[in-house]
C-alpha cells in the first residue's frame, strides 16, 4: 500500500508552501487540510472557519480596528457568521446568530436607502425587540477589523397600542465571528 506525506506547519500553506497542483497540506494549528490547485491554495471541506472567540462586548461607539482576528485574511466582500448574546442587568439570554457580507464602508448615519447595520430580532408575544451593530473590514488582508455602535428599538405590545423605547442598558457581547466558506 502506498504511503501519501502531507506537508505540515502551524498555518495556512500558501502556494510557495505547496508547489505541485495536488500537493497537500495540513495546518496542524487549527486541524485544517488544504490541496493545491491550479493557481492557489484551497481549504478541503469548506464549512466555516472560526476567526475569533471571545467575551466583549460591543460598544456603542465606533473605534477602528478593535477586534482582533486569530489570522491574516483580507474579508473584502466575505460573508461573516457572528455570535452574538444580548445581557441586561442579571439576565443572560441565549446566543444569536447574525450574517452579514463586509464592506469598507464606516458610515453609520440613518439612511432610508442603505441599510447600515447587521441586525435580529426577537418577539415573545408582548416585547417585540431588535438589537443592532456596525461592522466593517478593510478591502486588504488585515487581522483586525471593526464592530460597535450597538443601537436597541424594543417595542411593548399591550392591549392595542405598542410603546417603543430604545433600550440604552442592554449589553451585545460577541462571542465568536466565523468566515464561511
Amino acid at each position: 500500500m502506498a504511503i501519501i506525506r502531507v506537508k505540515r506547519g502551524t498555518s495556512v500553506p500558501t502556494t510557495s508552501h505547496l508547489t505541485q497542483v495536488g500537493e497537500m497540506g495540513f495546518d496542524t494549528l487549527n486541524n485544517e487540510l488544504y490541496i493545491r490547485g491550479n493557481s492557489s491554495v484551497i481549504k478541503v471541506g469548506g464549512g466555516f472557519t472560526l476567526l475569533y472567540e471571545g467575551t466583549g462586548f460591543i460598544p456603542s461607539t465606533i473605534t477602528s480596528n478593535n477586534i482582533t482576528l486569530n489570522r491574516t485574511i483580507n474579508l473584502y466582500d466575505k460573508i461573516l457568521t457572528f455570535e452574538v448574546r444580548v445581557v441586561t442587568s442579571s439576565d443572560t439570554y441565549e446566543t444569536h446568530i447574525v450574517y452579514g457580507r463586509m464592506g469598507t464602508n464606516s458610515t453609520t448615519t440613518a439612511s432610508a436607502t442603505y441599510d447600515r447595520l447587521y441586525s435580529w430580532t426577537t418577539f415573545d408575544g408582548q416585547y417585540f425587540k431588535t438589537h443592532s451593530f456596525k461592522a466593517y473590514v478593510s478591502s486588504i488582508a488585515s487581522n483586525t477589523m471593526t464592530v460597535g455602535y450597538v443601537k436597541h428599538l424594543i417595542g411593548n405590545f399591550s392591549g392595542t397600542s405598542i410603546a417603543w423605547t430604545t433600550n440604552t442598558t442592554t449589553t451585545i457581547y460577541l462571542e465568536r465571528i466565523w468566515l464561511v466558506n
